[in-house]
């Protein structure tokens, strides 16, 4: 991210103000003019140097020509042409004076200008020398002749050959732009075609409001970025409408669930105004107590959920001790109901996280548990494989199968009105799922038979945090489940011992075990 704002820091102004069809185009056509210009080169350098090699050959094969004449000894004046080729030829002797020449001098005239460096051994090219008669290209071949060395000179006229280049070039002044203004045209309908899908969807976008949440972009066929542009804008609406569904669901079954209390308030309000009686009144206090209570429960439990939905993970994460937990809640459930509430397979669990979101958790599985436990309620704690595992059985009617995730959501009640009197508002579990998720951790239901078991699964202290996901791990205890309450022996602590609160942990079980009342087992 820094990089790339880097790069857009270090770009022009003027550049980042045009459009991006404009940008598009003007790299294409600046690309294309970098080629086109180079092909262009290219191509005259190679037609030039092609023309002047045949211009070349031509030339030194009517040398080779005259140089068989001159050898002989019998020269030639004027020399004999070589049909249809338009050099001019000389033979110059050493000192200079023209021996013989081609039909368009006249014997002794030095119409040809001497090479340059005298009359030494060897072959020698002049390209372009200014005549008479236009310019001309210079081959200089000497030949020994009789006790001496002659110089035969062949001038080649390029006006053909400025005619070739010049066509030529014409043509790649000409044509190249002509390409470039094509091809600019074309890249800018091309990149208009394209983002016109874009600013489809764009404008798709523009007309989606909160009110229809339900629609979507239209996905292009091509198999290109912009369908997955696409099926990105559509994934993030279905979100969105998720979230705005959850919401109003959410505003609703609260509203619903606060004017059920506050509705009761007002009738025992009013029945207590027409009838003054004391007795009448302390009991008619005693109930809208109650249902004070049972508004602010809800409104803590509100609260809770809104402060994990703005926080996805817990800032505060300190050392808590799930085992002081359970036992305390535990002793309270005690307190508070009949049901028998065995805590013996309680041991040592040490877990970094929020103490109060954690003993929130245990607390709303305990009432869970009392609502809909006949006669008890178990308990076990164990840290197995680098994670703390609780759990709370019921013996009550359990959770069908097809609802064990339907109960995790928001005022969610297998019972609607037996949940309401009994005083659960649908958002215990919730709760629990929510903080345990935010911890990292896993919550499930499975059959206690009979009954209903919650599985609670959260990283020990130390160990590295990873979400578990369901079935649990084949190398559980028991093949891939927990263990049954009841199942584990005492002896289960000695794995304490291997991290640096072993002691400390084992100790601790013991004297948990040992202030355990004896109604617990």
């Amino acid at each position: 991210m820094t990089d790339h704002r880097e790069d857009a820091a270090a770009r022009p102004r003027w550049w980042r103000r045009l459009s991006f069809q404009l940008r598009v185009t003007l790299i294409a056509t600046l690309v294309a003019a970098i080629g086109l210009a180079t092909a262009g080169f290219l191509l005259i350098t190679g037609v030039s140097n092609s023309l002047l090699g045949t211009i070349d050959d031509a030339a030194r094969e009517r040398a080779q020509t005259l140089s068989a004449v001159v050898t002989r000894g019998a020269v030639p004046d004027p020399l004999p042409s070589s049909g249809a080729d338009t050099s001019i030829a000389q033979v110059i002797a050493p000192d200079g004076h023209v021996i013989a020449s081609s039909r368009e001098f006249d014997a002794g005239e030095e119409a040809l200008p001497r090479p340059v460096g005298g009359l030494s051994a060897g072959e020698r090219i002049e390209d372009r020398v200014a005549l008479a008669h236009g310019h001309f290209r210079i081959l200089t071949l000497p030949v020994r002749t009789q006790g001496s060395t002659a110089t035969i000179v062949i001038a080649s006229p390029l006006s053909d050959y400025d005619q070739a280049v010049g066509r030529v070039t014409t043509a790649a002044v000409v044509g190249g732009p002509t390409l470039l203004l094509l091809l600019a045209v074309a890249v800018w309908t091309l990149v208009r075609y394209t983002l016109r899908v874009v600013d489809r969807i764009r404008g798709q976008l523009d007309a989606i409001t909160a009110a229809d949440l339900h629609r979507r972009v239209d996905v292009p066929p091509a198999q290109d970025d912009i369908r997955r542009l696409a099926l990105t804008m559509n994934q993030m609406l279905s979100r969105l409408e998720n979230a705005a569904t959850t919401q109003r669901h959410f505003v609703s079954d609260a509203a619903h669930e606060l004017r059920s209390p506050l509705a009761a308030l007002r009738v025992q309000l009013e029945v207590s105004h027409h009838k003054a009686e004391v007795d009448r009144w302390q009991h008619d206090t005693l109930r809208m107590i109650h249902e004070v209570d049972r508004l602010a429960r809800l409104v803590d439990d509100l609260l809770a959920l809104s402060r994990l939905d703005e926080n996805a993970r817990p800032a505060r994460r300190d050392l808590v001790d799930i085992d002081e937990i359970v036992l305390t809640e535990a002793r309270n459930l005690r307190l508070t109901s009949s049901l028998a509430v065995h805590t013996r397979e309680v041991c040592a669990g040490l877990v970094a996280g929020h103490p109060d979101l954690l003993t929130r958790v245990v607390r709303n599985l305990l009432d869970n548990a009392r609502r809909h436990a006949r006669t008890r309620v178990d308990l076990s704690l164990s840290t197995t494989g680098g994670r703390v595992e609780l759990v709370v059985a019921d013996d009550g009617h359990g959770i069908p199968p097809e609802y064990r995730d339907e109960v995790f959501r928001r005022f969610y009640r297998l019972d609607q009105a037996r949940s309401r009197d009994a005083g659960g508002s649908g958002l215990g579990l919730a709760i629990v799922h929510d903080t345990v998720t935010a911890h990292h951790g896993l919550v499930y239901i499975e059959d206690n038979e009979p009954g209903a078991r919650i599985v609670v699964w959260l990283p020990a202290a130390g160990s590295q945090r990873s979400t578990p996901t369901r079935p649990p791990p084949s190398d559980h205890p028991l093949g891939g489940r927990p263990e049954r309450p009841g199942t584990r022996n005492n002896t289960s602590c000695s794995r304490h011992r291997k991290n640096d609160l072993s002691g400390r942990r084992c100790w601790r079980c013991a004297v948990s075990r040992a202030k355990r009342s004896p109604t617990g087992g």
